[in-house]
């Protein structure tokens, strides 16, 4: 199974640039053909509905099911009602799994309406462990914004308001015999860690505008996205 994995659109009416940008990423994955690809938040900058109806245009392009989460720039209550057929979830927070794949893929809501770090209330945490702790033959992959792990190349390495929450997942994490791997944003740089025994990775932001950390020159401009094997 090929898993295409966006981050950090960033769509905004300030940077005409950034649809193109996402316009590139869409076209280089449709050449690729994945089985489907996962955008894990801050689809836009300023969570205006104008710029979550440009992303969904092109995101629709996609010759595959594509799914999202928020990320701390994105507002749920704007998000939801623009891109509600490509979400699995009835509740408060866009907090789901898809399970018609060959491997399971569970899509967190890291989302704080507080502050722009990670949070992970008692509601969305209890429901990350319930699926973390299901019996199932098949492969698990996490998807979520922010980072679960301290990225020690940033000023503020911790990216969560709640480090105690944090350990109560990672131990999760650690008792899912079947979970393979963690994917993120939010960071805007690309960084490899581990957690226990398990890879974590954030890739860095679509917008080329905003990319940090060290990059190549192609990798400054060139269309931002992950092709993931499983």
């Amino acid at each position: 199974m090929r898993i295409a994995h966006f981050s950090d659109s960033h769509i905004s009416i300030q940077h005409p640039a950034r649809l193109d940008d996402l316009r590139r990423a869409v076209d280089e994955v449709n050449a690729s053909q994945p089985d489907l690809v996962i955008h894990t938040g801050d689809i836009t900058h300023d969570a205006h509905v104008q710029e979550y109806q440009q992303a969904h245009a092109i995101l629709e392009s996609l010759h595959v099911p594509y799914f999202v989460i928020p990320g701390n720039r994105d507002q749920r209550a704007v998000l939801l009602p623009v891109f509600k057929k490509r979400l699995s979830t009835t509740g408060e927070y866009i907090q789901y799994t898809l399970e018609d794949f060959a491997v399971r893929i569970l899509l967190l809501d890291t989302v704080s309406t507080a502050s722009n770090k990670g949070q992970l209330c008692v509601e969305r945490l209890a429901h990350a462990i319930a699926v973390l702790e299901q019996e199932d033959p098949r492969p698990l992959l996490v998807f979520m914004h922010h980072t679960p792990f301290d990225v020690m190349e940033i000023p503020d390495p911790f990216q969560f308001e709640d480090r105690a929450a944090v350990e109560k997942l990672t131990a999760a994490f650690g008792r899912c015999r079947n979970l393979r791997a963690i994917y993120c944003g939010h960071v805007h740089r690309n960084v490899q860690a581990t957690i226990g025994h398990l890879p974590v990775s954030a890739i860095t932001c679509m917008a080329c505008d905003l990319r940090k950390g060290q990059l190549s020159e192609e990798d400054k401009t060139r269309p931002m996205y992950r092709i993931l094997e499983w």
